[in-house]
């Protein structure tokens, strides 16, 4: 029995032992510009999906002229007029049949021509952000159907990102074309057959997404949120134990004014939802504005107080019932040595009510872990776990698969503390 229990704490500390390494690696890592570099330039360039028609090539201007760069991709400055031409001309048998730019995901065409028209074949372009023109060719008079590969389904946001060109009845290549697909996504095949292709086909990519996909992708996200929930509960918990001590002492006073007036604090604080109480707090301190440090701000400052107040009432109690078990002969003993009340208090009676209490503080701690879930409710941007959720859902429109995976940290985190204060309750016990 005893080596099962032991190795049952030995896979827990493993899986949190993982648990901190991907805390620190990619919690403290996460928001960090991974972006490169911005050189002051913006690149152009050129898909010419049939080159049998003839060779296209970009023209920059130059003061009143353009110059022919030789090249299909270019760096240039932004706010450059550039244009397109087949320097050779169209061959005879092909024709232009879209001319289009694929810019901030809008399809837009610009002319048609046959072959032989040299001059009138070109797009001139201010160029102001990098973008992608594609130019579309096609054999005159042979029954050829074209496919166009577009790398989302939602007509107002798609841009074409590869084309193919099919006898009738044959099989259409997607040629190598890499779906451009959100994070959290996995391509699944397109949204039409490109087999026996026998008329004009426009074919977007299917996506899927799942526990495994998400996570994939934003597992940085979720440790961030867990070094963040981590952070919020630590700090509420210490300072809600220090109050909690002050509340607990003032309300075992002598004093019968003050001892009401602590357990009127603890009666409401006990008696209002959580939730409630930090709306209130929040809605007080929202005017404020407060910044510090770039983390403590209002939304997080108001998370704190709330999860404090509401602990410290809970806390209080912990803390009267533990030191109220410390046998009252302690007490006497002590005044018969001659100690005052409070270092009676301070030496004996308080350290042995914390030693009483301790297993309630930790198991305090696993509630608030819980508790910082309704942070939300005040503002996604705080960042903790399920604000990380909401985010995402927000980004990818997945509902389910971010809540299962911010369940799973949360049972993790809360089954091992867990363990970890029965372990401690039964070291304390065995002590007595």
């Amino acid at each position: 029995m005893k080596n099962k229990k032991k190795l049952l704490y030995t896979f827990i500390g493993i899986i949190a032992a993982i648990v901190i390494f991907f805390v620190v690696k990619d919690g403290l890592s996460y928001g960090k510009n991974t972006e490169p570099v911005d050189d002051g330039m913006v690149t152009l360039t050129i898909v010419n999906a049939n080159p049998e028609a003839g060779d296209l090539t970009i023209f920059v201007k130059e003061g009143d002229n353009y110059t022919d760069s030789g090249l299909t991709t270019v760096d240039i400055v932004p706010g450059t007029k550039t244009k397109m031409e087949f320097t050779g001309g169209i061959k005879e048998g092909y024709e232009v049949i879209t001319w289009a730019t694929d810019n901030g995901g809008v399809l837009n065409i610009v002319q048609s021509a046959e072959g032989g028209d040299y001059n009138d074949v070109k797009l001139v372009k201010t160029v102001n952000e990098d973008m992608t023109v594609y130019v579309y060719c096609k054999p005159i008079d042979t029954e050829v159907h074209t496919v166009t590969f577009y790398n989302s389904s939602v007509a107002g946001k798609r841009g074409v990102v590869g084309l193919a060109y099919v006898t009738d009845g044959e099989d259409a290549s997607d040629l190598g074309v890499i779906p451009q697909s959100r994070q959290g996504f996995r391509p699944n095949g397109y949204s039409q057959d490109l087999n026996n292709v026998t008329e004009d086909l426009e074919v977007y990519p299917k996506f899927y997404a799942n526990i495994a996909t998400i996570f994939e992708d934003y597992h940085s996200y979720f440790m961030h949120g867990l070094l963040l929930t981590l952070l919020l509960s630590a700090l509420s918990v210490f300072l809600a134990m220090f109050l909690g001590v002050v509340i607990c002492l003032i309300r075992m006073s002598d004093s019968k004014i003050f001892s009401a007036i602590a357990s009127i604090y603890v009666e409401i604080i006990r008696g209002v939802p959580l939730l409630l109480q930090l709306l209130l707090i929040y809605v007080v301190l929202g005017p404020t504005k407060i910044s510090l440090g770039g983390f403590f701000t209002t939304e997080v400052l108001s998370c704190i107080l709330a999860l404090t107040i509401n602990s410290s009432a809970y806390s209080s109690e912990v803390f009267r019932s533990g030191i109220q078990a410390v046998d009252k002969g302690q007490m006497e003993a002590s005044r018969a040595l001659g100690m005052s009340k409070w270092q009676a208090y301070k030496k004996i009676v308080i350290p042995q009510g914390f030693r009483n209490a301790l297993p309630s503080i930790v198991n305090e701690l696993v509630q608030m872990i819980k508790e910082t879930s309704l942070a939300v409710s005040v503002d996604a941007s705080i960042g903790e776990l399920m604000s990380v959720r909401k985010n995402i859902t927000a980004v990818t429109y997945v509902n389910l698969p971010p809540y299962i995976i911010v369940a799973i940290i949360y049972f993790c985190v809360t089954f091992s503390l867990s363990k970890c204060v029965g372990a401690l309750e039964r070291r304390l016990s065995a002590r007595d």
